[in-house]
């Protein structure tokens, strides 16, 4: 087409877009161009694209247990979760297990738990010489009201070593399963058959508000514990594909390799719960420009990471996370 001599060409450098940080990058941010006799604005383009970048892909989900708004969730399959976990694991020698002496760990089973499959147990020894070969006693007793009732569900044991001062891990997978009741109360007891050389403590916190017992007479009666052997108990729960409460206290169970996103409201167990799992999910209490991960505490994010590092997201906002689902 021929041009007039009103018409006039317009001279315009390319610019390249590209997304870094949730931020739109180009030659010069303030800067607009004619192209076919339209008007290009950066800035609104920029607007354009982060809202598509961000914008919240949600889903919903049936609830294997309770559900809060803003809970990191995780969806079971047919392997185990949680029952509970706990992190805290220092080279403080509170209680110790030798001769009589027993620990009761205790935890809730979750709203679909149908057995407890394993648990996983952290301790110290002792000071001084190596203990050699031992045997500790995992029994798992219901909760009294306040402490382990004397009946076992399960009664076994498991051959194990330390060398001095050593801080180690063991667990043990239940050759017998036992069944328990979902949203109760039981005990983990951890003790030895025989009085070792040097006593073995537990390697956790100075301070217990689990409701964590122990007795010095073989659980005939029971005490306060001012801490527990660091344990996480693991159950088989009723329903796979269902919602759960995320965690990052171990990467062997689908509480953490399950995680899927952000609970966006408040359901029970068998309710319908919508989750953003990619995008800008709401939240509360966020310090905004801050990175966030899964907690070890169930249904929780921290701006450290957990036990096992797991992502989730930056802080937009106070009440606005960008969800990195990777």
């Amino acid at each position: 087409m021929k041009m007039t001599k009103k018409q006039k060409t317009f001279k315009y450098k390319p610019m390249y877009l590209d997304i870094k940080d949730n931020v739109l990058v180009s030659s010069t941010n303030q800067e607009s161009f004619l192209r076919g006799g339209l008007q290009f604005d950066v800035d609104a383009q920029r607007s354009r694209i982060l809202n598509i970048k961000n914008a919240p892909v949600i889903q919903e989900f049936k609830c294997g247990e309770s559900i809060d708004f803003g809970n990191t969730v995780a969806l079971s399959d047919s392997g185990v979760g949680l029952s509970y976990g706990s992190s805290d694991i220092t080279t403080s020698e509170l209680h110790r297990i030798r001769n009589t002496d027993h620990t009761a760990t205790r935890f809730t089973t979750s709203d679909s738990a149908t057995t407890i499959e394993k648990v996983l147990i952290q301790t110290k020894n002792g000071a001084g010489s190596s203990t050699g070969s031992l045997t500790m006693r995992i029994q798992i007793q219901a909760s009294d009201g306040t402490s382990p009732d004397g009946s076992d569900l399960v009664n076994e044991t498991l051959s194990v070593s330390w060398t001095a001062n050593e801080q180690k891990t063991f667990t043990h997978t239940f050759s017998s399963p036992p069944s328990v009741t979902p949203s109760n109360d039981y005990f983990v007891i951890i003790s030895l058959t025989t009085d070792p050389a040097q006593s073995i403590y537990h390697s956790g916190s100075t301070t217990n508000t689990n409701g964590d017992r122990k007795s010095s007479n073989s659980g005939v009666s029971w005490g306060a514990s001012s801490g527990n052997f660091a344990t996480v108990v693991y159950e088989k729960v009723l329903n796979t594909g269902t919602l759960f409460k995320a965690s990052a206290i171990d990467s062997n169970n689908f509480r953490f390799n399950g995680y899927i996103g952000i609970s966006q409201g408040n359901a029970k167990k068998d309710d319908i719960v919508k989750v953003t799992i990619n995008g800008v999910s709401k939240i509360d209490n966020l310090s905004a420009g801050s990175v966030y991960y899964l907690s070890d505490t169930f249904g929780s994010i921290s701006t450290s990471a957990g036990t096992n590092s797991l992502l989730v997201g930056k802080a937009l906002t106070e009440k606005e996370l960008v969800i990195i689902n990777i």
